[in-house]
């Protein structure tokens, strides 16, 4: 019975460090006669973050953004917060969304996401616009 549970609590392990952080960012550009603007939509799936007691009844999950525009492997602008989830009373998705003004030119983009309960769950997204 002791072996079983043993496993039981391993496999529960293994399969939370196999799926880890599950976000997506998206984003979009505006043009403008002289600059364009960016815009950064993160979308947490609440299921894959650390969820912590706020008081008896409700929970919060907290992860750090850092947001890069990079042109030449140079940081242009950055962009550091962190996203706060609902207060709820069982884990659930959330979401938010940036918007930020830039020079013209090429960028690459790169975001971080990080769980702020467990700091080895993170992910990194790159894109170039």
């Amino acid at each position: 019975m002791k072996k079983i549970k043993t496993v039981l609590a391993g496999l529960l392990l293994l399969q939370h460090a196999l799926w880890g952080l599950d976000a997506s960012v998206t984003y979009a550009t505006f043009k403008a006669a002289e600059s364009q603007y960016v815009e950064i939509g993160v979308f947490v799936v609440g299921s894959t973050v650390s969820f912590v007691s706020i008081d008896s009844t409700l929970l919060q999950a907290a992860v750090e953004v850092i947001v890069l525009f990079k042109q030449n492997d140079a940081i242009v602008r950055f962009d550091k917060f962190t996203l706060n989830s609902p207060e709820v009373k069982r884990p659930r998705d959330f979401i938010d969304l940036k918007r930020y003004a830039l020079g013209p030119g090429r960028y690459d983009l790169e975001v971080t996401i990080k769980d702020l309960h467990q700091e080895d769950n993170a992910k990194v997204y790159t894109a170039g616009f």
